[in-house]
């Protein structure tokens, strides 16, 4: 009996590296759209996220859409706050100066534009995280991929 054991062993320690080298990571068409989804704007794309995750349960425990999802939520999130922020931003300094009695036409437009820059960047690393997860990539946008992957188990 003890001399049967190491084979035993041998035997599903072959088996789980086969199993290991036939198992395919590449994520289904499903996984890939819904995923490229969640980058969406409006938070259409966290809805459709969520819906996934009611109607599929535990099948959506995938890596792959996890981190995306994840990632999309996190950008949507951080793109409103910057853009609100600043517009509350530009109200104030108007305040200030309008209590001050100077205008600032030149410098509410110059704002304009920097609100308008954040926004097409935010939509821009959007678009980059929906093409690369159509791909079944990962989209590597510094420091919020690094900040996903540190709270992804």
């Amino acid at each position: 009996m003890n001399e049967t054991f190491p084979v035993i062993s041998k035997v599903i320690q072959t088996i789980i590296l086969v199993m290991a080298w036939i198992r395919n990571d590449e994520p289904e068409v499903l996984e890939k759209v819904v995923s490229a989804a969640t980058y969406l704007p409006c938070w259409i794309g966290f809805g459709i996220g969520i819906l996934f995750i009611l109607f599929n349960g535990k099948g959506c425990n995938n890596r792959f859409f996890r981190f995306n999802f994840y990632q999309g939520a996190l950008l949507g999130l951080l793109g409103s706050v910057i853009i609100m922020g600043m517009g509350y931003l530009v109200g104030l300094m108007e305040g200030l100066l309008a209590m001050a009695g100077l205008s600032m036409a030149e410098a509410g437009q110059a704002a304009g534009y920097v609100i308008w820059s954040f926004m097409v960047a935010f939509q821009l690393l959007a678009l980059y995280g929906l093409v690369f997860s159509l791909l079944g990539r990962f989209a590597e946008i510094p420091f919020i991929s690094d900040v996903i992957r540190q709270n992804i188990r």
